[in-house]
């Protein structure tokens, strides 16, 4: 959400923390000069703005704003593209910028290139790495509550778009059925720019250098997608009847409570897992803690998963936590009895 908070044209997005200026001149200039030129701004009180990197432009987006790809709060922007502060992790003379008119993708340029320069501040300085776990045929992004897919499919079968689509709904991966195909914006978080051959963290097994497909239609058309290639991490479009290839991807349930965990289960058949590591039946972890369970845990970020065993030996995930425990936390297992039926 955008809220203005001053006469002067700054907007504070509530999901990114961060204040963006909407200057009505905003200044073209080489990628140093960029950065000197935030750094030296002083707008409404602040003196502490700053080049966005490449992920933070993307709060600026808005896909279903058509004649912009803006967010209709920022009021001023230019046709051609925006400079971010990252730079090319191939050569130490080109850096990353977004176009946020008509074309809104990213690519790298050189550093002398001329660009137009909209700075951000935020009052959590603090950028954090994301945060990676493999577990079987998946990846856990952390940080952001993100399960990718990463099978031989993923580095080898390449689909239409609407096979896609199709491919990721019918997807079942280690007991989870709800995926889905990305959005540009959700595929981007995929990409490490400080790499490259491929883009992409080390828990990835299964990439190819190709386009993988996004959900999101290219400027509103029906023939088009956007997408992504994992050589460097730029963007890229196609026509929905090419082949490219596909990730799937689906959200993870998290809990504003950094000190308990509630889990829904039956006695009878289902298995606690701990950042993938099984910890065993329920019953008898109940059994050995006398229904309080208390676990043992360093700080940092985990994943708690239940999952239910039936007769033919197959398993769903019936309930699953990520939390970031500080230290000195304690972590007490809250564990809910429920019938068979209530089960889904």
């Amino acid at each position: 959400m955008f809220v203005k908070v001053a006469a002067q044209s700054i907007y504070f997005d509530k999901t990114t923390n961060l204040h963006i200026s909407d200057e009505k001149n905003q200044p073209k200039l080489n990628w140093n000069d960029g950065i000197e030129y935030c750094k030296n701004l002083e707008l409404s009180g602040y003196d502490d703005w700053y080049l966005p990197t490449i992920n933070e432009m993307a709060s600026f987006e808005d896909r279903s704003n058509l004649k912009s790809f803006l967010k209709k709060e920022l009021k001023h922007t230019n046709r051609e593209d925006y400079w971010s502060s990252t730079q090319d992790a191939v050569t130490s003379e080109y850096a990353w910028s977004q176009g946020l008119m008509y074309k809104a993708y990213n690519h790298t340029h050189n550093k002398k290139d001329k660009k137009y320069i909209r700075c951000v501040r935020s009052d959590n300085k603090k950028i954090e790495k994301d945060f990676y776990f493999r577990y079987k045929d998946t990846v856990i992004n952390y940080s952001k509550n993100i399960m990718w897919e990463d099978t031989n499919n993923s580095k080898n079968l390449t689909l239409d778009y609407n096979s896609s689509i199709q491919y990721c709904k019918n997807l079942k991966l280690n007991g989870y059925e709800d995926w889905k195909l990305p959005s540009i914006n959700t595929l981007r978080t995929l990409v490490d720019y400080d790499r490259f051959h491929p883009s992409l963290n080390d828990e990835f097994k299964n990439y190819s250098y190709g386009g993988y497909y996004s959900s999101t239609p290219y400027y509103g058309s029906e023939e088009h997608s956007e997408g992504i290639e994992f050589n460097i991490g730029v963007d890229g479009i196609s026509n929905k009847k090419d082949k490219w290839y596909l990730r799937c991807y689906r959200d993870i349930k998290s809990t504003n409570d950094k000190s308990k965990v509630s889990v829904y289960f039956n006695y009878d058949n289902s298995v606690l897992f701990i950042d993938g590591k099984k910890w065993g039946k329920l019953k008898n972890i109940m059994d050995d803690f006398n229904g309080t369970p208390k676990i043992e845990l360093k700080s940092g970020v985990h994943h708690f998963r239940v999952q239910r065993v039936s007769k033919d030996g197959k398993y769903k995930v019936i309930g699953e936590r990520v939390f970031k425990l500080k230290k000195d936390d304690d972590i007490v297992l809250r564990i809910v009895a429920q019938k068979k039926e209530e089960i889904k």
